[in-house]
């Protein structure tokens, strides 16, 4: 995200070019491209979710026996994660969130964040 540093808007009148505009404040929440750099974003932690998967650090849950792995879920501002519920995992998607955060200059707001803990989780 350091090689986007601000965005520029050109106002067609009639067809034409009027004047570019370029925001003070760089790019914010609901800027028309924001979306799609919460794609970019969402894409890396979700890679960064599967390597940590497929070095044994966290393990998602199936729906059903026999059924596809389930992870993460991204929605528009929250994501969910799914792990078993033991200290190893905790601390493997802790350092998930804290390197995507390095790497994405986005903050991640620990005393907002809710950990959710089932009984009945199937790992």
């Amino acid at each position: 995200m350091c090689c986007v540093s601000s965005v520029t808007y050109s106002v067609l009148i009639n067809e034409n070019v009027y004047r570019k505009i370029t925001p003070s404040r760089g790019l914010r929440q609901k800027d028309p491209l924001s979306l799609f750099f919460f794609l970019f974003c969402a894409e890396g932690f979700t890679n960064l979710i599967h390597m940590a998967q497929e070095n044994g650090q966290i393990s998602g849950f199936k729906c059903s026996f026999g059924g596809q792995v389930i992870s993460q879920l991204f929605f528009a501002d929250d994501s969910l994660i799914f792990t078993k519920a033991n200290e190893a995992n905790c601390l493997a998607v802790k350092n998930i969130m804290r390197w995507h955060e390095k790497d994405t200059i986005q903050a991640v707001i620990f005393s907002k964040s809710t950990m959710c803990i089932s009984p009945s989780f199937f790992g």
